[in-house]
């Protein structure tokens, strides 16, 4: 369906902020230029404005033409995929870190060395860079950056005794125990998804794999000794979570503007719906802090993020590349943290950025955030997880059977590593 100059609506700052101008550049890899779609990955709240920049773009870029196309995240891979093979994907996509080296190494993206999409590669964050380039060559350029912080209801900490968030796990549980003494029945909502266990398992020093080394580390001792953290979270009364994927994530949001549960872990994306009409930390009563440290002495949130991939089927990769560049411009980049609390990816946009209090508290979390695997299955390792995690939270397993179990799986996708003794 068409979606060109649909009306934005909900936009508190659109008045406010102009979009940038984004001249055209032909430079392309002869891909050639027309009509593009563009699979867009943001969440129900962020469409709208995602709709507005392709707007701007195509106002800002003669013949630029661009069916906008709204994806759900959970199916976008594997629906991807699936039209790649049949040589229908999207010409764009906004892909998670993590795709971009396994689409790659499939071939269904093209390279964007020697075009307009490599020229200020090298303006980006470090951190961000990396996913973009497989075995040499630059497939994507980094739209959005992440971390998963500890948001907090103020009110209830201070009513609590808690004058600051917590810092390291002890800290942690003994500051749950005060929300609980002071009659919260689930001081804190626990978010099952897979990504979301990873900060329990490289707080403690363990982690995944060991690319390096070719060894699987997710069931060795360090490892399980942080999903043993989270487990006894629940079992002391100190968090509530549910086996059932598809409701946990609904129900985290749910606690912390209730006021059901008094603190969540989740990344910046999760703030203007935290913020919204009804939610008791509207306002400022929505703290923002690191995750606790583990043994390890790190906070253990993973790197995440959206790269701008094109695809290498595509008959308009010049139309594209102009599309991604004017996107991911620097002005652009500024207008989606301040109308969304996205973490932009250019190191610039941080000097323009220096009085949005919100975006500085994530760059510091970001700054000190573990990074993602970076190999072709590396998003292969986050589903053993989904399976495993809630049922272990919950008690249907224990750490070590639920990463035994991951273990093995990730033995049959990276058939070459070996588990760790």
């Amino acid at each position: 369906m068409r979606r060109k100059g649909m009306a934005v609506m909900g936009l508190g700052l659109a008045g406010a902020l102009t979009l940038s101008a984004c001249g055209g550049d032909d430079e392309g890899d002869g891909g050639g230029t027309g009509p593009i779609t563009f699979w867009d990955t943001s969440n129900t709240a962020e469409n709208a404005v995602f709709q507005q920049l392709v707007t701007q773009c195509e106002e800002d870029n003669e013949g630029l033409d661009v069916s906008y196309v709204p994806k759900e995240f959970g199916q976008a891979r594997d629906a991807f995929k699936t039209a790649a093979q049949a040589g229908e994907a999207p010409d764009v996509l906004r892909a998670d870190i993590g795709w971009v080296p396994e689409f790659a190494s499939l071939g269904y993206l093209a390279s964007l060395d020697g075009t307009a999409a490599s020229d200020d590669f090298g303006d980006y964050l470090e951190s961000t860079q990396a996913s973009n380039i497989y075995e040499g060559t630059q497939y994507g350029i980094p739209q959005v950056t992440d971390a998963l912080a500890m948001l907090y209801n103020k009110q209830q900490f201070a009513d609590a005794g808690i004058t600051e968030a917590p810092t390291d796990y002890d800290s942690y549980k003994a500051a749950l125990q005060q929300l609980k003494d002071d009659g919260s029945k689930a001081p804190m909502y626990m978010h099952v998804e897979g990504y979301f266990s990873q900060p329990y398992l490289y707080g403690q020093g363990g982690g995944l794999v060991d690319t390096d080394n070719e060894t699987i580390i997710v069931n060795d001792a360090d490892s399980v000794s942080g999903w043993d953290y989270a487990q006894s979270l629940v079992n002391d009364g100190l968090a509530g979570a549910t086996a059932d994927l598809t409701n946990s994530y609904g129900n985290m949001m749910t606690a912390l503007k209730s006021g059901d549960s008094a603190v969540i872990w989740n990344g910046p994306w999760s703030v203007p719906e935290l913020l919204g009409e009804g939610s008791v930390v509207a306002g400022d009563n929505l703290g923002i802090a690191p995750l606790p440290e583990g043994s390890a002495g790190v906070t253990g949130s993973p790197i995440g993020g959206h790269d701008y991939v094109v695809y290498a089927g595509s008959d308009a990769q010049e139309s594209a590349v102009t599309f991604i560049t004017c996107m991911n411009s620097l002005e652009n980049q500024v207008f989606l943290a301040n109308e969304l609390g996205l973490l932009p990816t250019r190191s610039a946009a941080y000097d323009e950025l220096s009085d949005n209090e919100r975006v500085a508290i994530f760059k510091e979390i970001v700054d000190g955030a573990q990074p993602r695997v970076n190999i072709p299955q590396g998003s292969e390792l986050l589903r053993p997880l989904d399976q495993q995690f809630g049922t272990m939270v919950t008690g249907g397993k224990s750490a070590q059977e639920a990463l035994d179990t991951v273990a093995g799986e990730y033995q049959t996708t990276l058939p070459d590593y070996t588990i760790a003794e």
